[in-house]
């Protein structure tokens, strides 16, 4: 800007001359709060040559507010003046001289809408993250349940086989062949065998006893 008229702008060419303030707020009523603020922050610290950024409210074409954030800075530039136009021996003087103020401004909903996206990005992706999480926890579950009752059925199989063993001896019910064992560790095969032995002594004393009973009800049957 330069002195109160607008250089270059939205759908306007260098040389149209329009208030900075028209300009920027088109549909806020002259006297509004909305320009009041925009004059008094912003194009007096403009005019004045100083740089700065802030957010100020205008009205849009709908009637609705929203918030624009401007951010502004001077063009400044050295020239040479002489001390005395008529006395060239006199010299010159510099002068740090304001030529105009830039300001570049977008609407906060459009600077903030790439963060938008990528929150909306960043929320599907742990979504996405949650469900997986969630499938590869329940499968660890079953996993970790299968593994548990098979430990518990290759502990527990072969100690109720032993048991059955056990108890078919205390009845003096042994099986022709003792039932196999489903798995187990080396201790319960050492067990096993123990008791398969045992099955024998057991099995080989009964046959011994009915031969000794069989023998002495022959002798009670020859003595008659």
């Amino acid at each position: 800007m330069l002195g109160h008229d607008t250089l270059v702008g939205p759908n306007y060419t260098l040389g149209d001359s329009a208030s900075i303030i028209d300009l920027v707020l088109p549909h806020d009523e002259e006297g509004s709060i909305n320009r009041d603020v925009f004059k008094i922050d912003f194009v007096a610290k403009m005019r004045a040559g100083e740089s700065g950024s802030g957010v100020f409210m205008r009205t849009r074409e709908d009637g609705k507010e929203e918030e624009v954030f401007l951010a502004y800075g001077p063009l400044r530039t050295w020239t040479v003046d002489p001390v005395n136009a008529s006395d060239f021996s006199a010299g010159v003087v510099a002068n740090d001289t304001h030529v105009y103020s830039i300001g570049f401004g977008i609407t906060v909903e459009d600077l903030i809408l790439p963060f938008t996206q990528v929150e909306s990005q960043v929320v599907r992706d742990l979504d996405k993250v949650k469900w997986v999480s969630l499938a590869l926890i329940l499968v660890s579950v079953c996993c970790v349940l299968y593994m548990t009752y098979k430990m518990c059925f290759y502990i527990s199989q072969p100690v109720l086989v032993l048991i059955s063993i056990v108890k078919s001896i205390e009845r003096k019910q042994l099986p022709d062949e003792l039932p196999k064992l489903p798995g187990g560790s080396v201790e319960i095969y050492d067990v096993y065998d123990s008791l398969e032995k045992l099955c024998k002594i057991v099995r080989f004393t009964d046959a011994v006893s009915n031969c000794c009973r069989l023998v002495s009800f022959l002798l009670a049957a020859l003595s008659c």
